[in-house]
């Protein structure tokens, strides 16, 4: 089977990832943000983690303008907020309402597990862009992690255990 851009969507449908949203402000001062599972950590010290963005993207041309993003991690209960924010939907916070985090860039809400970043560097990548930001600040919390694989959205309890013996 030849790398065709259908194929190799269809190979990576069978790779499991936890689901984020992207938060970041556009050149007006506008919240915008998107779901995103191409994310990853770079390094523990400084603190860095890097997010993949189509270019092209509202999202992407306000971490390049704000040079700000914040990392949202999802946790089973949020569905509806990862659905809406991969949604074409201009209006991802309604009435522009939004708190600011200790960088400017938007939170989603209390409770959430999030990176707020700087923007450190930006590499194309095709037709991504691959930001990474330093941690500026950290949210946590325990809960069940959001996961998506083979087009939907399952927790890791609904995942089969396999170990080694």
């Amino acid at each position: 089977m030849d790398a065709s851009p259908e194929n190799f969507k269809a190979a990576l449908r069978n790779f499991a990832s936890g689901v984020t949203v992207i938060t970041s402000l556009d050149e007006d001062g506008l919240a915008v943000g998107a779901t995103v599972s191409a994310f990853t950590s770079v390094s523990a010290d400084p603190p860095m983690v890097l997010v993949c963005l189509n270019g092209f993207s509202r999202s992407a041309r306000a971490i390049r303008d704000s040079r700000i993003f914040n990392v949202h991690i999802l946790g089973c209960g949020q569905v509806d907020l990862a659905q809406k924010f991969a949604s074409g939907q201009a209006e991802k916070f309604p009435g522009n309402c939004f708190e600011a985090g200790e960088t400017g860039a938007p939170v989603l809400g209390e409770g959430d597990v999030r990176l707020e970043c700087k923007l450190v560097s930006e590499t194309a990548g095709g037709t991504h862009g691959i930001f990474v930001g330093l941690v500026r600040n950290v949210a946590t919390r325990d809960s069940e992690p959001l996961i998506y694989a083979n087009r939907n959205f399952c927790g890791v309890q609904t995942l089969e255990v396999v170990t080694k013996p």
